[in-house]
Protein backbone atom coordinates (compact mmCIF):
# COMPACT_ATOMS: atom_id res chain seq x y z
CA UNK A 1 0.00 0.00 0.00
CA UNK A 2 1.21 3.24 -0.52
CA UNK A 3 1.95 5.83 1.61
CA UNK A 4 -0.61 8.67 2.15
CA UNK A 5 0.08 12.15 1.51
CA UNK A 6 -1.01 13.26 4.76
CA UNK A 7 -2.89 17.51 5.25
CA UNK A 8 -4.42 18.94 7.89
CA UNK A 9 -6.54 21.57 7.06
CA UNK A 10 -7.90 24.97 9.11
CA UNK A 11 -10.35 26.77 7.40
CA UNK A 12 -13.85 26.71 6.97
CA UNK A 13 -16.69 24.94 4.58
CA UNK A 14 -14.89 26.78 1.52
CA UNK A 15 -12.10 24.76 1.55
CA UNK A 16 -14.09 21.10 2.29
CA UNK A 17 -12.41 20.00 -1.02
CA UNK A 18 -11.81 16.25 -0.19
CA UNK A 19 -14.13 14.38 -2.71
CA UNK A 20 -11.70 16.20 -5.07
CA UNK A 21 -8.13 15.86 -4.39
CA UNK A 22 -6.27 12.92 -5.23
CA UNK A 23 -6.58 8.94 -4.06
CA UNK A 24 -3.07 9.45 -2.52
CA UNK A 25 -4.22 12.59 -0.61
CA UNK A 26 -5.73 12.17 2.92
CA UNK A 27 -6.93 15.31 4.33
CA UNK A 28 -7.50 15.82 8.39
CA UNK A 29 -9.55 18.58 9.38
CA UNK A 30 -9.35 20.79 12.63
CA UNK A 31 -11.95 20.38 15.37
CA UNK A 32 -14.04 23.27 13.92
CA UNK A 33 -14.36 26.13 11.42
CA UNK A 34 -12.27 29.18 11.30
CA UNK A 35 -12.32 32.19 9.34
CA UNK A 36 -9.32 34.68 10.13
CA UNK A 37 -5.79 33.99 10.90
CA UNK A 38 -5.94 35.25 14.37
CA UNK A 39 -7.85 31.91 15.13
CA UNK A 40 -5.16 30.28 12.96
CA UNK A 41 -2.86 31.40 15.17
CA UNK A 42 -5.17 30.39 18.33
CA UNK A 43 -5.46 27.15 17.32
CA UNK A 44 -2.06 26.14 17.03
CA UNK A 45 -1.44 27.94 20.32
CA UNK A 46 -4.15 25.16 21.76
CA UNK A 47 -2.27 22.56 19.90
CA UNK A 48 1.30 23.02 21.28
CA UNK A 49 -0.35 23.91 24.64
CA UNK A 50 0.89 27.99 25.02
CA UNK A 51 -2.97 28.39 25.24
CA UNK A 52 -6.09 26.59 26.85
CA UNK A 53 -9.59 26.59 26.56
CA UNK A 54 -10.98 27.46 30.29
CA UNK A 55 -14.67 26.41 31.79
CA UNK A 56 -16.40 30.11 30.89
CA UNK A 57 -19.49 29.44 29.27
CA UNK A 58 -18.16 32.33 26.47
CA UNK A 59 -16.14 29.18 25.16
CA UNK A 60 -18.48 28.40 23.06
CA UNK A 61 -17.58 31.46 20.77
CA UNK A 62 -14.65 29.50 20.01
CA UNK A 63 -15.80 26.85 18.80
CA UNK A 64 -18.88 24.68 19.30
CA UNK A 65 -18.65 21.81 22.04
CA UNK A 66 -15.41 22.78 23.25
CA UNK A 67 -15.41 20.73 26.36
CA UNK A 68 -15.13 17.99 23.82
CA UNK A 69 -12.60 19.68 21.77
CA UNK A 70 -8.87 17.14 22.32
CA UNK A 71 -5.76 19.38 21.77
CA UNK A 72 -3.88 16.40 22.00
CA UNK A 73 -5.55 14.22 19.57
CA UNK A 74 -5.27 16.84 16.96
CA UNK A 75 -1.95 18.00 17.13
CA UNK A 76 -0.86 14.04 16.02
CA UNK A 77 -2.67 14.74 13.27
CA UNK A 78 -1.03 17.96 12.92
CA UNK A 79 2.65 16.77 13.35
CA UNK A 80 2.14 14.03 10.91
CA UNK A 81 0.74 16.08 8.18
CA UNK A 82 3.29 16.45 5.08
CA UNK A 83 1.50 19.54 4.34
CA UNK A 84 -1.03 22.28 6.19
CA UNK A 85 -3.59 23.36 4.08
CA UNK A 86 -5.16 26.70 5.75
CA UNK A 87 -8.55 29.24 4.66
CA UNK A 88 -8.25 32.48 5.42
CA UNK A 89 -11.77 34.28 4.64
CA UNK A 90 -11.58 37.36 6.86
CA UNK A 91 -10.28 40.12 8.43
CA UNK A 92 -12.87 40.86 10.49
CA UNK A 93 -11.28 40.41 14.66
CA UNK A 94 -13.26 39.72 17.70
CA UNK A 95 -11.47 39.31 20.58
CA UNK A 96 -12.17 39.22 24.37
CA UNK A 97 -10.07 38.26 27.54
CA UNK A 98 -6.64 37.47 25.68
CA UNK A 99 -9.10 34.57 22.99
CA UNK A 100 -10.01 35.27 19.34
CA UNK A 101 -13.51 34.41 18.75
CA UNK A 102 -15.11 32.50 15.73
CA UNK A 103 -17.29 34.97 14.07
CA UNK A 104 -20.12 32.49 13.12
CA UNK A 105 -20.01 31.32 17.40
CA UNK A 106 -19.56 34.64 18.64
CA UNK A 107 -23.01 35.80 16.83
CA UNK A 108 -24.81 32.13 17.77
CA UNK A 109 -23.44 33.25 21.45
CA UNK A 110 -25.03 36.91 21.17
CA UNK A 111 -28.08 36.34 20.09
CA UNK A 112 -29.02 33.47 23.16
CA UNK A 113 -30.37 36.13 25.44
CA UNK A 114 -29.52 33.74 28.21
CA UNK A 115 -25.86 35.02 27.47
CA UNK A 116 -24.31 37.78 29.54
CA UNK A 117 -23.01 40.86 26.93
CA UNK A 118 -19.47 40.67 26.04
CA UNK A 119 -17.39 43.69 26.02
CA UNK A 120 -15.72 42.39 22.82
CA UNK A 121 -13.22 44.33 20.82
CA UNK A 122 -14.17 44.24 17.23
CA UNK A 123 -11.39 45.38 14.42
CA UNK A 124 -10.68 44.65 10.85
CA UNK A 125 -6.87 43.86 9.85
CA UNK A 126 -5.03 45.84 7.89
CA UNK A 127 -2.71 44.51 5.18
CA UNK A 128 0.71 44.63 7.19
CA UNK A 129 -1.10 42.93 9.76
CA UNK A 130 -2.48 40.45 7.80
CA UNK A 131 1.07 39.57 6.18
CA UNK A 132 2.54 39.57 9.61
CA UNK A 133 0.39 36.59 10.88
CA UNK A 134 0.69 34.88 7.48
CA UNK A 135 4.61 35.36 7.86
CA UNK A 136 4.15 33.89 11.73
CA UNK A 137 2.12 31.27 10.77
CA UNK A 138 4.63 29.70 8.23
CA UNK A 139 7.67 29.86 10.90
CA UNK A 140 5.27 28.32 13.68
CA UNK A 141 4.60 25.76 11.08
CA UNK A 142 7.36 25.01 9.64
CA UNK A 143 6.76 22.64 6.95
CA UNK A 144 5.08 23.46 3.73
CA UNK A 145 1.59 25.61 3.83
CA UNK A 146 -0.88 26.01 1.03
CA UNK A 147 -2.67 29.06 1.82
CA UNK A 148 -6.52 29.66 -0.16
CA UNK A 149 -8.41 33.45 0.24
CA UNK A 150 -11.71 33.65 -0.40
CA UNK A 151 -13.17 34.67 -3.52
CA UNK A 152 -13.04 37.85 -5.41
CA UNK A 153 -16.25 38.31 -6.96
CA UNK A 154 -15.99 42.01 -8.18
CA UNK A 155 -17.52 40.88 -11.32
CA UNK A 156 -20.90 40.21 -9.67
CA UNK A 157 -21.31 44.11 -8.22
CA UNK A 158 -24.01 44.48 -11.00
CA UNK A 159 -25.73 42.31 -8.72
CA UNK A 160 -25.45 44.94 -5.56
CA UNK A 161 -23.03 42.84 -4.05
CA UNK A 162 -21.74 44.64 -0.84
CA UNK A 163 -18.34 46.79 -2.23
CA UNK A 164 -16.78 46.67 1.63
CA UNK A 165 -16.91 43.05 1.12
CA UNK A 166 -15.28 42.91 -2.16
CA UNK A 167 -12.39 45.32 -0.89
CA UNK A 168 -11.93 42.98 1.89
CA UNK A 169 -11.47 39.92 -0.29
CA UNK A 170 -8.74 41.46 -2.38
CA UNK A 171 -6.93 42.38 0.68
CA UNK A 172 -7.20 39.45 1.53
CA UNK A 173 -6.00 37.98 -1.42
CA UNK A 174 -2.66 40.53 -1.74
CA UNK A 175 -2.19 39.39 1.81
CA UNK A 176 -1.89 36.20 0.52
CA UNK A 177 -0.15 37.25 -3.18
CA UNK A 178 2.69 39.57 -0.56
CA UNK A 179 3.40 36.89 2.42
CA UNK A 180 2.54 33.16 1.02
CA UNK A 181 4.59 31.08 -0.61
CA UNK A 182 1.95 28.13 -1.99
CA UNK A 183 -1.85 30.25 -2.51
CA UNK A 184 -5.03 29.46 -4.23
CA UNK A 185 -5.85 32.33 -5.39
CA UNK A 186 -9.91 31.88 -6.03
CA UNK A 187 -10.87 34.61 -8.64
CA UNK A 188 -8.11 33.52 -10.78
CA UNK A 189 -9.40 29.52 -10.94
CA UNK A 190 -13.18 30.28 -10.38
CA UNK A 191 -13.43 31.40 -13.81
CA UNK A 192 -17.45 31.54 -14.27
CA UNK A 193 -19.37 33.23 -11.10
CA UNK A 194 -23.04 31.93 -11.60
CA UNK A 195 -21.78 28.62 -12.27
CA UNK A 196 -19.17 28.32 -9.28
CA UNK A 197 -20.92 29.94 -6.49
CA UNK A 198 -24.59 28.01 -7.04
CA UNK A 199 -24.44 25.81 -3.93
CA UNK A 200 -27.08 27.15 -2.39
CA UNK A 201 -29.00 29.64 -4.74
CA UNK A 202 -27.81 32.30 -7.52
CA UNK A 203 -27.35 35.28 -4.79
CA UNK A 204 -25.09 33.39 -2.06
CA UNK A 205 -21.72 34.87 -2.78
CA UNK A 206 -19.92 32.86 -0.07
CA UNK A 207 -20.61 28.78 -0.97
CA UNK A 208 -19.36 27.02 -4.01
CA UNK A 209 -21.34 24.47 -6.19
CA UNK A 210 -20.18 21.44 -7.06
CA UNK A 211 -17.84 22.52 -10.10
CA UNK A 212 -16.50 24.98 -7.38
CA UNK A 213 -15.14 22.74 -5.40
CA UNK A 214 -14.02 20.07 -8.37
CA UNK A 215 -11.67 23.43 -9.75
CA UNK A 216 -10.19 24.05 -6.42
CA UNK A 217 -9.40 20.84 -5.27
CA UNK A 218 -7.59 20.49 -8.96
CA UNK A 219 -5.73 23.66 -8.47
CA UNK A 220 -4.76 22.26 -4.95
CA UNK A 221 -3.46 18.97 -6.66
CA UNK A 222 -1.36 20.90 -8.97
CA UNK A 223 0.30 22.62 -5.90
CA UNK A 224 0.66 19.21 -3.93
CA UNK A 225 2.75 17.95 -6.68
CA UNK A 226 4.50 21.18 -6.78
CA UNK A 227 5.80 20.93 -2.83
CA UNK A 228 6.26 17.19 -3.46
CA UNK A 229 7.66 17.44 -6.76
CA UNK A 230 6.06 14.44 -8.15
Amino acid sequence: MEKKIKIFKIGSCRSSINEYVLPDIDIFYNYDFCHSTKEVLQYIDFMEGKKKLNKNKEMQCIMDNPEAYDAKYYKKYYDEADIIYIEVSSIKIFEYDSYYYSQTRYRSFTENSNNVELDTICYSMTLEQLENDIEEIKKRINKPVIFQGHYDVSRLVDKNFNKKLIETRKLIDNALLNSADYKIILKNILKSPSIMLSKYNESDFNHFSEIGYKTIGEEFNKIVKKILKY
